[in-house]
């Protein structure tokens, strides 16, 4: 049988450019507001017990197209900390308001500052409070994870829970993209899973998918989507 091969990078190029350009008019406003949120949240940096990195804006921008695309009713998140990539996605499904949207967070090492009064959806924080036990819970709630975040990575016990608590076309978006960083394990720990070795990896966006909206940093978040997310249309 011939085919006609695109490889993961030509295929990700593709994605953001329509990505992107869908939610395009809603960039200006989602760019000033993530501005102003992540000055407050800097001041939270002192109050965490294990001090790391933040999302860029790059990135954070790039949650929030992944967001609105995905329109989940339930998101889930491993790696708080400030809550920068928090805000992206939350403010994503403010957006969508679909009804009792809920998102929940969990982080290992630190406390829960963030304050969320301004945000519509539902969000359940669990500091101090690991991957494992944060998806066993969910797992055996029986509440299904249309969109994860991963900020932190995943360890084994997790795999088995991932797979039960996510719904039929869970999407995924996973941080620190690069090298031998935990997003890349996390990539490959999730392709291992029978029910996920299908599924398409969309690398993070180039940077002059980003320059139009005068956004200059770097992004590293990468994406892991079912086929079942795209559809060839004829123009």
């Amino acid at each position: 049988m011939w085919r006609i091969s695109l490889s993961t990078h030509e295929m990700s190029k593709v994605v953001w450019r329509r990505l992107f350009a869908e939610y395009s008019f809603e960039v200006p406003g989602v760019l000033a507001r993530l501005g102003g949120v992540y000055e407050r949240l800097e001041r939270d940096r002192s109050a965490m017990s294990y001090k790391t990195g933040s999302i860029s804006m790059a990135s954070a921008l790039t949650l929030y197209v992944i967001t609105r695309k995905v329109n989940p009713s339930f998101a889930f998140e491993v790696g708080t900390f400030i809550g920068r990539s928090a805000t992206a996605i939350m403010t994503a499904m403010d957006v969508s308001a679909k009804p009792n949207a809920t998102f929940q967070t969990c982080d290992a090492s630190n406390d829960f500052v963030m304050d969320t009064s301004a945000f519509r959806t539902q969000m359940l924080a669990m500091p101090r409070t690991d991957s494992t036990t944060a998806l066993g819970l969910i797992a055996a709630s029986g509440r299904q994870i249309d969109l994860f975040h991963l900020d932190g990575r995943l360890q084994t016990p997790d795999l088995e829970l991932v797979a039960k608590a996510a719904s039929s076309d869970a999407a995924f978006a996973l941080d620190d993209f690069e090298g031998i960083e935990k997003g890349v394990v996390n990539a490959l720990l999730l392709k291992n899973i029978p029910r996920f070795a299908g599924y398409f990896l969309i690398e993070p966006p180039a940077p002059e998918a980003l320059a139009p909206f005068g956004v200059n940093d770097r992004c590293l978040t990468a994406m892991l989507v079912p086929m079942s997310a795209f559809a060839l249309t004829p123009q």
